[in-house]
């Protein structure tokens, strides 16, 4: 597996509720405190500010792994396989430190079975490998959002904010400029940002 390797100790630390050196082993995994036979994997992607060029296609990326029925993992993990019930996934952050993460939970025994689905659907989104139709539900999924949040008056003041915070980084694109390149993200540019932040090398971890 791609990510099987990865030692916890050696993994760069999101943010720290505690100053205590982090334990080493494996950084997706552990079971809840009171439940010893579940695992619960999670996968914590580093990824760009929304501002940035990539900054538009993320949430494309999460819905077309998670987004029920149709999501990758959703698909695999859920409806397939019958190994999970639901699935997690969101980004947080702040504006310049962003991730995206995926969890769930299960029982142990079925624990490396489902390592080998997600990095299998992993697998699948950087080669391009899913109907283009898919991206086009996730669009078409987005859009009432989208006019909401424009029907809102908040809308401007969060416009200003995003450019100045863009422009400290030498980022200048408004809002509205965003959402019209996120509508028009192709099968294409979400393959490149899949095999750009889909990687071990931007995996970290949480420690709690």
């Amino acid at each position: 597996r791609e990510f099987e390797a990865l030692d916890r100790g050696n993994l760069p630390c999101a943010y720290s509720f505690q100053k205590e050196k982090p334990l080493p082993g494996k950084m997706v995994i552990e079971s809840p405190s009171d439940k010893k036979d579940l695992a619960k994997v999670q996968y914590m992607f580093q990824i760009p500010s929304k501002n940035h060029e990539d900054g538009p296609a993320i949430p494309f990326l999460e819905s077309i792994l998670t987004a029920f029925p149709y999501g990758l993992l959703v698909e695999q993990l859920r409806e397939k396989s019958c190994l999970v019930y639901s699935l997690k996934s969101s980004t947080s952050g702040h504006e310049e430190t962003r991730y995206l993460v995926f969890e769930y939970t299960l029982p142990k025994k079925d624990l490396d079975v489902s390592l080998d689905i997600v990095e299998g659907c992993f697998s699948r989104l950087k080669k391009g490998d899913f109907p283009e139709e898919l991206l086009s539900i996730m669009k078409a999924s987005a859009i009432p959002g989208i006019f909401y949040k424009y029907a809102q008056p908040g809308w401007i003041v969060e416009e200003l904010f995003s450019r100045v915070h863009g422009q400290k980084r030498g980022i200048d694109i408004s809002l509205i400029d965003l959402t019209r390149k996120a509508i028009s993200t192709t099968k294409e540019q979400l393959v490149c940002v899949a095999n750009k932040y889909l990687t071990p090398e931007r995996i970290v971890w949480l420690q709690k």
